[in-house]
C-alpha cells in the first residue's frame, strides 16, 4: 500500500493515481473556509504529534485572532474565540 499524509489523513495513493492528483482532489475539497471569507489555519502533522493539543490549539488563536476555520480528517471546524461571534 502506498500512503501519502495530507491534512492528516493517510490516503492510498494508488486510489488516486499520483501524489499530485491526491493533491489536487484534497485541495479542491478542502477550500470550504476560504469560499466563505474565514481566514484559514493549518497545523502541521509534525506539531499535532510533537505537542499537546492544548498547546497548538492556544499557538493557532495567537496567531490567527478570534475566527478561523481549519480542517481536522478533511472536515471544515469553524475556531471563535471571541463570545460576540457566537
Amino acid at each position: 500500500m502506498i500512503n501519502l499524509i495530507y491534512n492528516g489523513m493517510p490516503v492510498d495513493v494508488r486510489k488516486y493515481g499520483n501524489k499530485a492528483a491526491c493533491t489536487k482532489y484534497f485541495d479542491r475539497k478542502c477550500d470550504y473556509w476560504r469560499k466563505q471569507g474565514v481566514r484559514t489555519a493549518s497545523v502541521s502533522l509534525y506539531t499535532r504529534l510533537t505537542k499537546q493539543c492544548i498547546d497548538w490549539e492556544r499557538d493557532l488563536y495567537v496567531r490567527n485572532g478570534k475566527c478561523f476555520g481549519v480542517y481536522e480528517l478533511g472536515k471544515p471546524v469553524l475556531y471563535l474565540s471571541d463570545p460576540e461571534l457566537i
